[in-house]
């Protein structure tokens, strides 16, 4: 997960990986890389209520289409859609349980100091994921 840390002196953006020891890490089921719902809304800084119903996320009580299932009464939902649902960039690496995921916040970031030339942010403009 990307995440402004001023004290970074290139760029001033840090990452936060998934299950370092603070907390679970990601799941890569037919292609499809999950994660703990509420631990990436954290990470994302979109703190909300997320939880799993009929297969599906549920995001402060409001259904959405994005894949979900429970692990130990945990929901976990679809990276790539919860990120695009968050309005966040979802860039996948070579390794199916390697991706990034770069939050508005970031994105703002990136915007603000004048990096708009890398991948994360030419993605938010093409998939129409620019932040205000």
């Amino acid at each position: 997960m990307a995440r402004v840390d001023p004290k970074v002196e290139e760029g001033g953006v840090a990452f936060k990986l998934l299950g370092d020891g603070a907390g679970p890490g990601v799941v890569l089921c037919r292609d499809v890389l999950y994660a703990d719902g509420d631990t990436l809304s954290l990470l994302m800084g979109e703190p909300g209520s997320v939880s799993e119903r009929n297969g599906f996320a549920v995001i402060d009580s409001t259904v959405t289409q994005i894949p979900a299932y429970r692990h130990e009464g945990v929901p976990y939902v679809a990276v790539r859609p919860f990120a695009r649902h968050r309005r966040a960039v979802y860039l996948q690496s070579e390794q199916p349980m390697d991706a990034i995921v770069w939050p508005r916040e970031a994105l703002r970031h990136l915007k603000a100091a004048g990096l708009t030339q890398g991948r994360a942010y030419q993605t938010a403009v093409r998939e129409g994921l620019v932040p205000e």
